[in-house]
């Protein structure tokens, strides 16, 4: 016996029908370890797949991690050769786990477009210092010229340190967009053919508009009735206010 939220039924296009949940791992029992296949050095999370033939085939799957569920429903699919199909997901945990997630990406952009910023100001700063040293040793003046290089040896190592500061910020965002395509491909995965694919277009629309509200509704019904760019809601869950950078952007 294991204690979740209740599945929801639903149906493809022959009738039958296939409903995809989570439910909590900490609230099954030792011995129900599932046959899914777990993280390397982590416990398989629990599986568990019932099949009731009334009014159809009715299959009902569950389980605590959203990867191992769009698998199985890809292999149903496949096997059954269901082409279209529509789910709803509700994995809470992945959930708030991808809110962190966001709220990264939201940081590390608004940092890169800071570093931008402050790097084009110095650059400027470079490029008069290199011009008054310039006049300086045309006037014959060495005191002053050596002054100003001085100055510019000084800026020029900030701007490397500012440098590597981007590049780690640069891969640090990267890593985050990864996270996110990788949810993206999960949650479009729950699904079949037509569905699967608005699931994909949906929620990279939604993170171009910044709307976090809306991309959470995609996921866990397939689609936002009121689509990506309404603007009640969007940003919410992400923070530093920036522009959001397109998933998968370098």
């Amino acid at each position: 016996q294991f204690v979740g939220p209740p599945a929801t039924a639903l149906r493809d296009e022959r009738g039958d029908i296939v409903s995809l949940s989570a439910h909590y791992a900490s609230m099954a029992g030792p011995d129900h370890q599932g046959g899914g296949a777990g993280r390397e050095g982590e416990d398989p999370p629990p599986l568990w797949i019932e099949c009731e033939v009334r009014n159809g085939t009715q299959v009902t799957v569950q389980c605590n991690d959203m990867e191992l569920a769009s698998e199985v429903a890809q292999d149903l699919c496949k096997g059954l050769k269901v082409r279209e199909l529509e789910s709803a997901a509700d994995f809470p945990d992945e959930m708030e786990e991808f809110k962190e997630v966001l709220r990264k990406v939201s940081d590390h952009n608004a940092v890169r477009l800071r570093l931008m910023a402050d790097m084009a100001d110095a650059s400027n700063r470079v490029k008069g210092l290199v011009i008054q040293a310039e006049d300086a040793r045309i006037l014959g003046d060495m005191a002053l010229m050596r002054r100003i290089y001085a100055d510019l040896y000084t800026l020029n190592r900030q701007l490397v340190t500012e440098y590597v500061k981007r590049a780690n910020n640069h891969q640090a965002l990267l890593n985050s967009l990864k996270e996110v395509n990788h949810m993206i491909q999960k949650a479009s995965n729950l699904r079949m053919g037509s569905a699967k694919s608005r699931v994909v277009s949906e929620c990279r629309n939604a993170i171009k508009v910044n709307n976090i509200k809306s991309l959470f509704q995609i996921i866990k019904e397939g689609h936002d009735p009121r689509g990506a760019n309404s603007t009640s809601g969007g940003g919410g869950g992400t923070s530093g206010g920036s522009s959001p950078v397109p998933v998968g952007g370098s």
